[in-house]
């Protein structure tokens, strides 16, 4: 029993650390965008939602509004990320609709937080997300290497401007505690 409960604590520990690992690529990301964005960005990382024991991976605040990143580390770059006929994502062939209902779920989060509606996104490491990315269910799923790309092409939201984006930033900072 003892052997298995080892086993069990390890692959989870190891499934962690790989999405730990995951989260830190995504940050360095995403960091360019503080530093020479001039003050058009904010970037908030691993934020507490409140009354959950859940966790914001990003929370990005920009001239098109907020969006809310989640990082994915699925490893296979054998295995196809697609959106079948009926809207549902996979990875290889297992179903992603849990992933999905968790993001938008987590941006609604946010979104209360905030005040105004998140944007959700999926940023996947390895695996290989066709070109232009993907939607599901309302959540954009994009390779990690073009995440920078893709938060500069969205298009500009009424009212965000610096000084709107520097107050929602310290918004998020006080009601989104640093996760532990």
């Amino acid at each position: 029993m003892a052997a298995v409960l080892r086993r069990l604590y390890r692959s989870e520990g190891s499934s962690w650390a790989t999405g730990a690992a995951g989260e830190r690529r995504t940050r360095r990301i995403l960091a360019p965008l503080v530093w020479f964005g001039f003050g058009r960005w904010a970037v908030l990382h691993d934020r507490q939602i409140p009354r959950s024991r859940a966790n914001l991976d990003h929370l990005v605040i920009g001239c098109s509004g907020p969006s809310y990143v989640d990082t994915k580390s699925w490893k296979s770059k054998s295995s196809r990320v697609r959106v079948d006929a009926r809207g549902r994502l996979w990875y290889g062939r297992y179903p992603q609709q849990r992933t999905v209902a968790t993001v938008l779920w987590e941006a609604e989060r946010a979104a209360e937080v905030l005040g105004h509606p998140v944007r959700p996104i999926i940023a996947v490491h390895h695996a290989v997300i066709p070109r232009g990315g993907l939607v599901c269910g309302g959540v954009t799923i994009v390779q990690a290497t073009e995440l920078r790309r893709h938060l500069r092409s969205l298009p500009r939201e009424p009212g965000w401007n610096r000084r709107r984006i520097r107050g929602a930033a310290r918004l998020a900072n006080v009601r989104l505690r640093p996760a532990v």
